[in-house]
């Protein structure tokens, strides 16, 4: 391979990897995913000896298109200096590459990728593997998981079953076998066993969708979300208080006498101790009054700093605070030897404290829901503890920190995936969109557009039963990845040997 050659290899692994983030939302389109990964096969398979480097550079390109708006959360919103925002963007999703870049590097050094089934099942297990363990290495960021881009597709019906890891498997597997059919295009013998094992897996998919592990318990309860529209730079400004207070109270006025109200997180920008008594009052009467519970996201002090919390006003006098904070966002890791580097480089900061670990979930009239703050929804694990012993899943979200990036449609997919994993209603209210209520099977039944201050109103139904998924968690299909990396390392020990 010349030089010359070699260099534009590099750069269309950029560009393949680029491209993944294009099947997610908020486009959803259907081709770029599976070209990039055909694409990635090939290219492996072509140039072995610079696996690490075509997996990083694809990784690249991947988290630097699909999570740009780091960039845009801590410059536009968090107010750091630009320069620092791009480098720590930059460094993050080089950092965040590394994950493709050592499991195609594992994959030359242990198995070499070659067209066999084995070789794609080692591949696609080793992928999901290290997919896993982005989710909780230094607290984790499980975001652009490959699955999550299959929620309006054939095998976004393997959520209930197989989960999100299960759909990457899967999303990997048939990319495989379709590269495989390629490769063998012109020895039909060789290119039949990919094209049926996949015709078999679309029709367990098939199948597998019209089975319901939920049903609907007990009446539907009446919904409204009222999204405030408050803009970020103003939401924590103490002249501002009051405005965002009666905005959500004056947006809320039509609603008082439906089952369940929702206010967004922090849509109380005032902790609790130091909210205005009569503000409190007139919540609590009108939830009496109008037989309405209120739900809103708010600041409660803790020991030595503040939860980041929601607030249940009306039935039961409840509240939930989040467990899974956002590193450098809602607290400093490691603080103790970072913090002289925070206040050097005037880097700001909100400095929440970690909720306790085991906290009830919340009972509004005759439904119980698994309540979540953020980032909480995109843990697989966090979501199927909390969703077994719960009617219905609930996120409160302060999506104004992402703007119009790509991020409120990235979140609001994986609140799908949630939901589709449950087989249960999900409702998810944001600050400034993407506000949904969403179905057990992933669909969006009513939603508000992002930017405008304004209500989504409709039905939650309150189901029960748990799904496989449920049942069993991610350790399934992580064994099935550990299995396909063993078979494909021994596969090749064996052809070394021979």
């Amino acid at each position: 391979m010349s030089v010359q050659y070699h260099r534009y290899t590099l750069i269309i692994a950029i560009g393949l990897g680029a491209i993944v983030p294009l099947s997610f939302a908020p486009m959803r389109w259907f081709l770029p995913i599976w070209i990039s990964l055909i694409g990635f096969f090939m290219m492996l398979y072509h140039y072995p000896k610079h696996a690490w480097m075509l997996g990083w550079l694809y990784g690249l390109g991947m988290f630097g298109t699909g999570v740009s708006w780091i960039y845009v959360s801590i410059h536009v919103y968090g107010h750091m200096p630009a320069w620092l925002a791009i480098i720590i963007t930059l460094m993050f999703v080089a950092f965040m590459a590394q994950f493709i870049g050592w499991t195609t590097w594992l994959m030359q050094r242990y198995a070499p990728l070659r067209p066999t089934l084995s070789s794609i099942a080692g591949l696609a297990g080793l992928w999901v593997l290290l997919e896993w363990s982005r989710s909780w290495l230094l607290t984790g960021f499980p975001w652009l998981q490959l699955g999550y881009s299959q929620t309006n597709t054939l095998l976004g019906y393997g959520a209930p079953y197989i989960g999100s890891y299960g759909i990457s498997f899967l999303l990997l597997i048939i990319s495989g076998l379709i590269w495989l059919s390629i490769i063998y295009r012109k020895q039909i013998t060789h290119a039949i066993r990919p094209l049926i094992l996949l015709i078999i897996i679309l029709s367990l998919l098939f199948i597998g969708q019209r089975w319901s592990w939920t049903q609907t318990v007990g009446p539907a309860l009446r919904i409204a979300l009222i999204q405030g529209n408050i803009p970020q730079d103003d939401k924590w400004h103490p002249y501002y208080e009051h405005s965002i207070i009666n905005t959500y109270l004056l947006l809320s006025q039509p609603h008082w006498g439906m089952d369940l109200i929702v206010w967004p997180e922090s849509a109380i920008p005032v902790p609790l101790e130091r909210l205005s008594p009569v503000i409190l009052k007139t919540l609590q009467q009108q939830a009496h009054t109008n037989q309405t519970d209120l739900l809103t996201g708010i600041p409660m002090t803790a020991p030595n700093g503040y939860y980041n919390s929601l607030l249940h006003i009306g039935s039961t006098n409840q509240s939930f605070h989040k467990t899974q904070l956002v590193p450098f966002g809602e607290y400093i890791p490691m603080k103790r030897y970072l913090q002289p580097w925070i206040e050097i480089l005037a880097i700001p900061m909100t400095d929440f404290l970690s909720g306790p670990a085991q906290q009830s979930n919340l009972t509004i009239k005759h439904t119980t829901m698994a309540p979540f703050i953020c980032y909480e929804i995109a843990y697989s694990t966090l979501v199927r503890q909390r969703s077994q012993q719960s009617h219905g899943l609930l996120t409160l979200s302060n999506d104004a920190w992402f703007g119009h990036s790509f991020a409120p449609g990235q979140h609001l997919q994986i609140g799908q995936i949630r939901a589709m994993e449950t087989q249960r209603y999900h409702l998810f209210s944001t600050n400034d969109g993407i506000t949904a209520i969403i179905g057990p099977d992933g669909t969006i039944h009513a939603q508000a557009p992002q930017g405008q201050a304004t209500a989504v109103t409709g039905d939650f139904l309150p189901r029960q039963g748990q799904t496989p998924w449920q049942r069993f968690g991610d350790w399934p299909i992580l064994s099935l990845a550990a299995l396909g990396w063993l078979w494909a390392i021994r596969q090749h020990r064996v052809i070394t040997n021979i």
